[in-house]
């Protein structure tokens, strides 16, 4: 009885260890670290920012040699994160585009446009395009 007992202790603490494994990552000195990281990555898009608002203001968190000259050069993938921050998004919406690509008169152009009408017509639609 004694070996058996101790066999399961011995192998409850192995499955207590491999779970304190597990958690130990996500630990408070762990999620400091990860918000450390956002920090910093959030003060190099504020910098790349200055940058191009300012092109010859100087930046602490540039690592060039000429930053401490007083230049801001800021490096490749500064200036790819800083990039990805400016790209527009895919809708802008215009209501004249919208009418010329979409509308009766454009529907009403082509074969299939014309299809597309009668089909909406049919089912009963109330607006039969934009």
């Amino acid at each position: 009885n004694v070996k058996k007992s101790s066999a399961t202790m011995i192998s409850a603490t192995r499955a207590l260890s491999s779970l304190s494994q597990r958690i130990r990552p996500y630990t408070n000195q762990h999620c400091k670290e990860i918000f450390a990281k956002n920090n910093a990555q959030v003060g190099a898009r504020r910098c790349i920012s200055m940058a191009y608002a300012h092109p010859g203001a100087a930046c602490d968190s540039l690592s060039s040699p000429s930053s401490s000259m007083g230049i801001a050069i800021p490096t490749l993938q500064e200036l790819i994160d800083g990039a990805l921050m400016w790209i527009k998004r895919t809708w802008q919406p215009s209501l004249v585009k919208r009418k010329r690509k979409h509308g009766f008169m454009k529907r009403k152009e082509s074969a299939g446009g014309r299809k597309v009408l009668k089909r909406r017509f049919n089912k009963g639609r109330k607006r039969l395009s934009c």
